[in-house]
């Protein structure tokens, strides 16, 4: 074998890793970026989410530290996941059809009369079909979260990679600063990366917490205006 190929040979397993972890990087990105089908420039949310860097600085501490992440853990990452992922289609549903955002208290009583429509218009073997394929997806993309999870701890457990994450946030951190200045797609957007999810989140859950609160100010600014 001439030395180039040998050269090759010993760097390929580490050039696969990378790839993998940058493979499961986008994979998350997408999943906590996208609106689809809501309105937004095309291949945007392949920037880094501002949460998945933060699980990774967290990841590159744990690991300084010598402490693995507990698989129990590990799953309610992936429930974090799977639930961020249903907000943003909500998210995209919404803006596309109604220009706002997806309320919890408000849109997902809404979840169930929409399966009931689907129950009463199509046949008993689509119905079941269309469940069968959606908890497969579901089932699949858990999984796929989950290895992908334990992947990227490991891959960084080392200063060799945990330089090339740092060398790739930065440079997206920079593209994602120049693509922030456009207005329109401003809350796309922090401090150069993807939108926190979390944050999101949280708003929903601030105001499940004070629903009560919110509908008396409204009553209250109703019954001001008669």
């Amino acid at each position: 074998m001439s030395p180039l190929g040998a050269n090759w040979h010993k760097s390929w397993p580490a050039l696969r890793a990378s790839l993998i972890f940058v493979a499961c990087w986008a994979l998350f990105d997408v999943t906590l970026n996208l609106r689809y089908p809501g309105k937004e420039f095309a291949f945007w949310y392949l920037l880094p989410s501002f949460d998945i860097v933060i699980l990774f600085l967290y990841l590159i501490f744990f690991a300084r530290l010598g402490w693995r992440v507990h698989p129990a853990l590990r799953a309610l990452l992936v429930v974090w996941l799977i639930l961020a992922r249903l907000l943003r289609i909500g998210d995209g549903l919404e803006e596309l059809y109604y220009g706002q955002r997806f309320n919890v208290y408000v849109d997902l009583p809404l979840v169930p009369e929409a399966i009931r429509f689907l129950h009463s218009t199509l046949p008993l073997w689509k119905f079941s079909g269309v469940l069968l394929v959606f908890a497969a997806v579901l089932c699949g993309l858990a999984l796929l979260y989950y290895r992908a999870l334990a992947f990227c701890e490991r891959y960084l457990s080392t200063l060799r990679h945990q330089l090339v994450f740092a060398g790739l946030g930065v440079a997206s951190l920079g593209l994602g600063l120049l693509l922030a200045n456009n207005p329109y797609h401003k809350a796309l957007f922090r401090a150069g990366f993807g939108a926190s999810v979390t944050l999101r989140m949280a708003e929903e859950v601030h105001f499940l917490f004070d629903v009560y609160n919110v509908r008396a100010k409204q009553t209250q600014l109703i019954a001001d205006t008669e």
